[in-house]
């Protein structure tokens, strides 16, 4: 009557397994929230150490997030509206692709995370992954944290040579409010 107790064992060890993976599944799809401004940017930091574009993108605000698209759109829309004729659309848009390092196909349908992931993966060797316009690599790398204001449900956090981080804490805890806005043409100074 060996049969019954090894098939029970083997039913006892699936169950255990199925438990263990719930239990895995559980841990690792509950995000972890960022209780305080300098969690948030250790969080990011180690979201772009890691390559990880989809947990970046899970730190930013949904208003980051809507400027980002406001970026690519016309990038998506260039690329749409010169569907008719492929070599013109190659020729248009090859430099941008290769800076980028994505084949021309996938900018009309460049989502926020690919772009993310681009420019983390980029190799600056190439002259890609170049800072971009709403969050310097360099901050993520090397910066620390010189000083933080919160006020209300906004905080600050400074760093070194002027650069600051704006966040928000929002019911999923603090996340990552980039300034996505351009800069004042005057803010340049004139050329002569």
């Amino acid at each position: 009557m060996t049969y019954p107790i090894r098939s029970l064992m083997h039913q006892h060890i699936k169950c255990l397994w199925l438990s263990l993976g719930v239990i895995l599944f559980h841990t690792l799809s509950c995000s972890q929230r960022a209780e305080t401004p300098e969690q948030a940017f250790e969080m990011l930091r180690d979201a772009y150490m890691r390559k990880d574009a989809a947990k970046f993108v899970q730190l930013l605000t949904p208003e980051s997030i809507q400027g980002i698209e406001k970026m690519i759109e016309p990038i998506r829309m260039a690329y749409l509206k010169m569907a008719d004729d492929e070599k013109k659309r190659q020729k248009a848009f090859e430099p941008m692709a290769k800076k980028i390092g994505v084949p021309v196909s996938r900018l009309g349908s460049l989502t926020v995370e690919e772009y993310i992931a681009i420019i983390m993966g980029s190799d600056e060797s190439e002259g890609k992954g170049a800072d971009t316009t709403f969050f310097p690599k360099e901050l993520l790398q090397h910066q620390e944290i010189l000083s933080r204001e919160i006020e209300g449900d906004r905080a600050i956090l400074y760093f070194a040579e002027n650069r600051k981080l704006q966040l928000r804490k929002t019911k999923k805890g603090w996340l990552i409010d980039l300034d996505l806005s351009l800069p004042d043409p005057n803010y340049y100074p004139s050329p002569d």
